[in-house]
């Protein structure tokens, strides 16, 4: 196996101060609500072509019919009128599970456009962004990926931890097929996705709710002074002869 994935997440921190139960508060990064489109009404459309394929999930064909369903422009505002805007923020969909989507700055689109990604890796689409009513001025996009899904997971080489363990402990679990998976996964958190190979050609992947990206991407990135984002511990395998 190859591990040339790592895992890219929204910025979240902690805060200092305590709500009324005692337990510390969380902030959640930035949002923005795209009021223009509801990506809902995309979900039964897209679940219905999955299903009418054949048994075994063919993630091309299924990328490509949800890219047909994108609009090319959107309108989005910030929740909760947050001022933190960021070079990459969540975006709130509702269907979270189904389809990868952030908004990112074009100093963000410019990084990604230095790497040799598939031009159906991503979809960027435009997105003007309302702040108390005020458009921002800067550029800004909606990039827009499928999802692989979690079927595709080759389970019995996929690595939990128990949720009240560290990320670090040696007490790790696999699961050996679904049902196993189905019965006990609330209780423990991923630390190694396992995919077939026919996904590692791929620097950008969305699987399980969650971003990984190619190691040279993700050093890019790093090396970069861009806001909104951090790094998880969780890596993703491909799985080779």
């Amino acid at each position: 196996m190859k591990n040339i994935s790592y895992l890219i997440q929204f910025e979240e921190s902690w805060n200092s101060a305590y709500s009324k139960t005692g337990k510390p508060r969380y902030n959640t990064p930035t949002t923005i609500e795209i009021t223009s489109f509801r990506f809902v009404d995309i979900l039964n459309s897209l679940s219905e072509f999955n299903d009418s394929k054949c048994e075994e999930f063919d993630f091309e064909k299924s990328r490509d019919y949800l890219y047909s369903l994108i609009p090319d422009n959107f309108i989005g505002k910030v929740m909760n009128n947050r001022k933190n805007i960021s070079d990459f923020m969540p975006v709130c969909t509702g269907i979270g599970n189904i389809i990868a989507t952030a908004v990112i700055s074009e100093r963000f689109k410019n990084i990604l456009e230095e790497f040799p990604l598939s031009s159906k890796e991503y979809i960027l689409k435009n997105i003007d962004i309302y702040l108390k009513n005020e458009r921002l001025t800067d550029k800004y996009y909606l990039m827009i990926m499928p999802y692989v899904p979690r079927t595709e997971l080759i389970l019995s080489k996929c690595v939990y931890v128990k949720e009240s363990i560290s990320i670090d402990s040696d007490e790790v679990v696999q699961f050996s097929d679904d049902t196993e998976w189905k019965n006990n996964w609330i209780k423990y958190t991923p630390i190694q996705f396992t995919l077939p190979a026919k996904y590692k050609q791929l620097q950008m992947l969305y699987i399980y709710n969650r971003l990984f990206i190619s190691y040279p991407l993700a050093r890019k990135l790093m090396s970069s002074d861009l806001t909104g984002f951090e790094y998880g511990r969780i890596r993703l395998f491909f799985d080779e002869p």
